[in-house]
């Protein structure tokens, strides 16, 4: 396994960790054709026009499948470490690694392949261009539909640097990319949903920069900052287009998006471009194409927190923190039904970015995290049960991690891949052993 060191002063600074840069992945990529000419990635941020007509089809998530972790095992380690990637399960089985940012912020264009059933990696075609802070959406024909992107500043909120509209699909069979229409507006750090008929919806992040002096009270170096969207699109794959939705009232990035039972999605808390946190959520009607206010978080603002429908269809939003670093311990439970709020039971640990995950028992459980306040990363993982109101701590993982990605895999274990470890980034991963 190897391990890749950060500066104690880098690392006091940073909410999901940054360090020295990886290894280079390769030069070439196979890429379909239709991959010419496509837009610059420096594009200067712009809110796209409205269609208020367009009505978008939707349709109620699925059952959760991910089981309860009794332990943990380590796999094998990644080629090459990085933090803020995505992990996608493909149609066979194996996962998808794609992109992300080297510990010292470069964003990356290499993808591995992950085969669980060999706990194997393969190392498959890079990126047509470097990203991270992305989307990578499996889609019902088995492609995986990669859109924007953009690097990290170094307090984890979008830098507005090396904005992406791009946006391809992987074909894991062929291992080949073929160019799809590009986003309306750069973005990174945006929140994403499924809707019906293999639509997603993208809402909000950052794009573009602007100063930032005075926004950044007790951290030394925040960097450049990018300016917040309240923008929403969705991409038809049956058009091959992206169509310019209904924007939120508030613009906002690393927020959180979820798809309710009644196939509308809750949008919650986040930040703006003057690092003001939020506590107001807003529902997205997909059919409608309208946005309506969905009341407050009861216990105040929140960016890097986590948010997750649980089976009894209320949704679980905990932990993050206020900005300018104050982290939190608290859970709220929002209630579709009467769109409410009301206060859950709090963690044992303050904690930022970490990973909820809805389980089949109707439980959830939170993964990993930062705790700013003594600058760790987090080994947790938290249950909240949400008949008793409680949260009980499990089996730890083998090591803290903030910036990893969480991806069930199809006999209900937990596969956690990558992110930053106490002083260090890491290429390892690990697995869960499911409670039977």
């Amino acid at each position: 396994m190897t391990l890749r060191f950060i500066s104690m002063t880098t690392a006091l600074l940073c909410a999901l960790g940054c360090s020295s840069s990886s290894d280079s992945p390769p030069a070439q990529q196979p890429v379909d054709d239709a991959a010419a000419d496509q837009p610059s990635a420096d594009v200067a941020a712009e809110e796209p026009g409205i269609d208020a007509a367009t009505s978008f089809p939707t349709e109620p998530p699925g059952p959760p499948i991910a089981l309860e972790p009794s332990s943990w095992m380590e796999c094998a380690p990644m080629m090459t470490g990085r933090i803020n990637h995505t992990a996608t399960l493909l149609a066979d089985g194996r996962v998808v690694v794609m992109g992300g940012e080297t510990f010292a912020r470069d964003m990356l264009d290499s993808v591995e392949i992950y085969d669980p059933a060999k706990d194997a990696w393969t190392d498959a075609p890079p990126l047509p261009e470097p990203r991270s802070n992305h989307l990578a959406a499996l889609l019902s024909d088995g492609r995986v539909l990669i859109a924007g992107g953009g690097r990290s500043a170094p307090i984890g909120v979008p830098a507005g640097a090396e904005m992406l509209t791009t946006t391809w699909l992987f074909d894991p069979a062929k291992l080949t990319y073929a160019a799809a229409a590009p986003l309306k507006s750069p973005r990174s750090h945006f929140a994403w949903a499924r809707l019906g008929g293999d639509r997603i919806l993208v809402v909000g992040g950052g794009a573009g920069t602007h100063d930032h002096k005075g926004v950044c009270t007790g951290v030394p170096d925040c960097g450049e900052i990018g300016d917040s969207l309240a923008s929403a699109e969705v991409y038809d794959p049956g058009t091959n287009s992206w169509i310019a939705a209904a924007p939120m009232s508030t613009a906002r990035f690393v927020t959180t998006a979820t798809v309710l039972a009644t196939g509308t999605v809750l949008v919650v808390a986040g930040a703006n471009d003057q690092q003001k946190s939020f506590a107001s959520a807003e529902l997205f009607d997909p059919v409608a194409n309208v946005w309506t206010p969905a009341g407050s978080l009861t216990q105040g603002d929140r960016l890097f927190h986590s948010a997750g429908l649980l089976k009894d269809q209320r949704v679980l939003v905990a932990a993050g923190k206020k900005s300018n670093v104050t982290p939190l311990k608290s859970a709220e439970l929002f209630d579709s039904a009467t769109t409410t709020w009301s206060q859950a039971a709090v963690l044992s640990e303050m904690r930022t970015a970490a990973v909820m995950i809805p389980l089949a028992n109707g439980k959830a459980v939170l993964v990993g995290g930062f705790d700013q306040a003594t600058q760790e990363t987090l080994a947790l993982v938290e249950q909240y049960d949400p008949v008793g109101d409680a949260w009980t701590l499990l089996q730890p993982m083998h090591r803290g991690r903030s910036g990893h990605s969480v991806t069930p895999l199809a006999d209900g274990s937990l596969l956690v891949i990558g992110g930053f470890s106490g002083m260090f980034g890491t290429d390892s991963a690990e697995r869960s052993v499911p409670v039977l």
